[in-house]
């Protein structure tokens, strides 16, 4: 059913990015499986960067000890992601203000690595937030000093998280534009 549907919907652009298919999959970030408000406003709130599940998934919390135990939520959301759910896309979220750029937060581990699993490591749309700045606040140089690295979200097994070494990802649409972070002009511009 989700490949019919998928067919059906406009492929992800910066004017499509409340729902759209990427990979045979539609993505609804109003109403789809996880969906947050500021993700579903991502043009206001943030960017849409195309990245790699695998490094989504490294830049988390790792979900191994959750694997170790059952897990009736991450059991049924699986579920439903096999029988053609609509889900929305997961976010990392980024305060620019710090020296040492790290994941504050983050949504959508367990579709990521459901996505990894049974459909392989092809980038996937996610949503980059920023606390305290908007989509407009963002300058070239922010986006690619994100792509060059971030160090892994903080938990109390691991307070001193590693740095992850980019390029993160390569694809950006920030404020309606559609462009490769290898294009970008990152000229000092004032803020």
């Amino acid at each position: 059913m989700s490949q019919t549907i998928a067919l059906n919907e406009p492929d992800l652009a910066p004017e499509t990015l409340k729902r759209f298919s990427h990979g045979g999959r539609v993505y609804d970030q109003v109403s789809g499986l996880g969906a947050v408000p500021d993700v579903a406003k991502i043009d206001h709130y943030g960017l849409v960067v195309m990245m790699r599940p695998s490094v989504f998934l490294s830049l988390c919390p790792s979900l191994e000890s959750e694997r170790r135990s059952p897990n009736p939520d991450a059991d049924a959301l699986a579920e439903m992601l096999a029988a053609g759910q609509i889900a929305s896309m997961g976010f990392l979220a980024l305060n620019l203000a710090d020296d040492d750029l790290r994941v504050r937060s983050h949504e959508g581990r367990h579709r990521t690595d459901f996505i990894l699993r049974h459909f392989g490591d092809e980038p996937i749309p996610v949503a980059i937030l920023f606390n305290g700045e908007r989509a407009r606040d963002v300058t070239p140089h922010d986006i690619v000093r994100i792509c060059a690295g971030l160090r892994r979200e903080r938990t109390s097994e691991e307070p001193r998280p590693p740095m992850i070494d980019g390029p993160l990802f390569d694809r950006v649409i920030h404020l309606g534009q559609d462009f490769l972070v290898s294009e970008m002009d990152t000229s000092p511009t004032p803020r």
